[in-house]
């Protein structure tokens, strides 16, 4: 009986521990490119599959909080690149969020670069 308590309580600490970034589930069909380190003004580009990309940019607003810019393209097969969106978000370092434009949806968790 008490070994059974024992295990129950060391499955329940486990249980408790938070990940340093909490994900949740994301909706189908997302792509996601999870935590993304960020540095100020520099752009990063990301795949996303079927001839598209995104390039984020991101600065920093009001303190530690986070702007990210995304320019989406899409290319074709004779290899024509066209501007798919550029839609932008803020949000504060550690949450996860997700953009959508058309049938395109982006997950991430933005994080400033430590240096």
């Amino acid at each position: 009986m008490i070994t059974g308590a024992a295990l129950m309580a060391v499955f329940c600490i486990g249980c408790s521990k938070s990940p340093s970034h909490p994900t949740s589930r994301l909706p189908a069909g997302t792509k996601d490119l999870g935590v993304i380190e960020f540095t100020q003004g520099m752009p990063l580009q990301f795949s996303l599959g079927g001839g598209r990309g995104c390039t984020p940019t991101a600065k920093r607003i009001d303190g530690d909080n986070i702007e990210v810019d995304f320019a989406i393209v899409s290319t074709n097969a004779n290899g024509t690149v066209s501007d798919f969106g550029r839609p932008a978000i803020s949000t504060s370092p550690g949450r996860q969020r997700v953009i959508s434009v058309g049938e395109v949806s982006i997950g991430l968790i933005p994080e400033w670069k430590t240096p």
